[in-house]
């Protein structure tokens, strides 16, 4: 067996040398690779399953000081792009919604910081649960106003409400660069949106955007992972060495991504969610850039 990632106290990737030794395993890992304190999330990788290959032919070290990595000789002719904090803002509406909890706690005398740290901890525990989003986010609101206040009021559960709906129906902001890239990159590869979370939350958001028309195609899952990111390589015929993930999670987008064979160019962004945020692998498989606008750098 093959540790190949272990990048997170909650999520851990393994190869194993033959499908009989997962049921031996499984124990193993939920004993030594979690954190109880916070959901524990293990891929198994079996003996066939596309790894990161290594780069084939003339490569070209990128030195551009917005730039790092090594560009192939090939370009792709798939992009598959994260949506959330990649396309448009998104984690900082949720961090707004969270500083307006907290307050809206302590006016009504709880302790500031006890509602810091639990809504912390439960927006994370409640994945499994809720999922991801704004409802989800909500609704941990009101668990923690629950574990605060044993006989909850009505009224403040509804301003609860309110502020989660503020979040549902944020606007759509495109980060920087976005709206002058994609047009250039249109037609000439072949572009899939690809983001997690509440289907009718997320894909509300698509349609509101000012660039769908740019994609030949969308994909909401529930969760990002090497699985998921395979099944939607099959879904549109992309093969890995012909496809680049773009995305500002390590976690979501980089990581299943490698597992895959695909090569990403990562666009770190300051408000990306911590539970996103992981080290990084070395790897020739990753270009790291300082924004979306260096895809026309490295892609025209």
């Amino acid at each position: 067996m093959q540790k190949l990632l272990d990048t997170t106290p909650w999520r851990v990737v393994y190869r194993v040398s033959s499908l009989t030794s997962i049921p031996q395993t499984m124990s193993f890992f939920m004993t030594t690779s979690c954190n109880l304190s916070i959901p524990c999330v293990n891929y198994i990788i079996p003996p066939d399953y596309p790894q990161a290959a290594p780069l084939s032919g003339a490569t070209t070290p990128l030195k551009n000081r917005g730039i790092t990595g090594i560009m192939p000789a090939m370009k792709p002719r798939n992009l598959i792009i994260d949506c959330d904090d990649t396309l448009w803002e998104n984690n900082r509406f949720f961090i707004e919604a969270h500083k307006k909890f907290v307050a809206l706690m302590a006016s009504l005398g709880y302790d500031r910081d006890s509602a810091d740290s639990l809504l912390l901890r439960l927006e994370v525990e409640n994945v499994p649960r809720y999922g991801y989003g704004a409802k989800s986010q909500a609704m941990s609101m009101a668990d923690v106003y629950r574990l605060l206040e044993p006989t909850p009021d009505d009224s403040t559960l509804a301003a609860i409400a309110r502020i989660g709906e503020e979040v549902f129906n944020h606007p759509i902001m495109l980060m920087p660069g976005v709206g002058d890239t994609l047009p250039m990159l249109h037609g000439r590869y072949r572009m899939v949106m690809y983001t997690k979370g509440n289907p009718t939350e997320q894909m509300g958001k698509v349609e509101k955007s000012p660039v769908r028309r740019y994609f030949d195609g969308v994909k909401v899952v529930p969760e990002k992972d090497p699985d998921t990111f395979l099944d939607m390589l099959k879904e549109f015929g992309m093969a890995p060495h012909e496809t680049w993930m773009v995305g500002d999670s390590p976690r979501s987008d980089v990581l299943p991504a490698l597992a895959n064979g695909v090569k990403s160019v990562y666009i770190p962004f300051s408000m990306t969610w911590s539970v996103e945020q992981t080290e990084l692998p070395p790897s020739e498989s990753i270009i790291t850039v300082d924004g979306f606008h260096r895809l026309s750098e490295l892609l025209l």
